[in-house]
């Protein structure tokens, strides 16, 4: 059987922070399947890349980005600063690493930089990461969610570009 996740009903001191856990765990749902998929392709692809050279490991990684890039643009685009921001938490959350590390080691440290300029015009820092306690909302949100991914036993299973199962 599958685990399952109980948890008692949730208490508010306030109303805007009850309104706030709905607009959140609202935005979470919405982002879920793409936070899911992020860190699926990200683990395969670290596992797919691990033994190659730079060269092709960059090679591989364009390749890869520029067929994502064709498939997510448009949905992730149209996401609100919210909706970024509970999606980069997510993936931060699972990886227990800062996006900006995430990049840096997928791309390199000038797209990471660019990435971190980005955020700061919308006033959020890519360094700084997923810290529990930053926003107990969020932290109340997360609880309930699962998005890990692990590497199937048999590495031909193993597709980045497949459909995950939810």
């Amino acid at each position: 059987l599958e685990a399952i996740s109980l948890t008692a009903p949730r208490c508010f001191n306030t109303p805007e922070e009850e309104a706030l856990y709905n607009k959140y765990k609202r935005y979470a749902t919405l982002v879920y399947p793409y936070a899911v998929k992020a860190i699926k392709i990200f683990e395969e692809t670290q596992y797919v890349t691990r033994h190659m050279k730079e060269k092709q490991r960059r090679k591989h990684i364009k390749r890869l980005q520029k067929e994502l890039k064709d498939e997510f643009k448009e949905p992730l685009k149209k996401l609100t600063k919210t909706q970024g921001y509970i999606l980069v938490k997510m993936i931060e959350r699972e990886r227990e690493t800062p996006m900006y590390e995430l990049i840096r080691e997928l791309r390199n440290g000038l797209t990471a930089r660019y990435w971190q300029t980005m955020g700061s015009f919308f006033d959020y820092d890519l360094k700084h990461g997923y810290h529990v306690g930053d926003d107990p909302i969020l932290d109340m949100i997360f609880e309930d969610l699962d998005i890990s991914y692990t590497l199937p036993q048999r590495t031909e299973d193993i597709d980045p570009l497949a459909e995950p199962k939810f």
